[in-house]
């Protein structure tokens, strides 16, 4: 049976891995700006950036479980590659010093969905929304 979270716990959730990871970088308050790769990298996630070479070209972002490969530029052709389980793969776009928001947010969707799939492993894209397709 699959439990559900409302959107009160998710924010409970997400506000005591906050809180937590902010103690164990020694800050005693929550603020308003988190090193949120810290983040990731202490729940045991690796982020890397890739030029990722989906079909989809709104796929910018992907959480590996190990054994899904995703589609990326290597030497010129798009092959599939398998990324350990727990790394948060990025497109080489979400580098840019004018995409920090979008980094961001982004890393945190993604470790968002690691937490609320703890038991349930799955691989997951992060798509940028496009009116066009909604």
């Amino acid at each position: 049976m699959k439990k559900y979270l409302s959107n009160r716990e998710i924010e409970e959730l997400g506000k005591g891995i906050v809180i937590s990871y902010l103690k164990k970088c020694g800050k005693s308050q929550l603020t308003n700006i988190v090193d949120i790769e810290g983040l990731a990298n202490s729940l045991g996630l690796k982020v890397v950036y890739e030029a990722i070479a989906e079909e989809d070209q709104r796929k910018i972002a992907f959480l590996a479980n190990g054994k899904t490969s995703l589609k990326v530029w290597r030497d010129g052709k798009a092959v599939p590659f398998c990324f350990p389980l727990g790394t948060i793969v990025l497109d080489n776009v979400l580098h840019r010093d004018n995409e920090s928001g979008k980094c961001r947010f982004t890393i945190a969707h993604e470790v968002a969905h690691y937490i609320l799939n703890l038991y349930n492993p799955q691989p997951m894209f992060r798509r940028e929304w496009d009116v066009e397709y909604s």
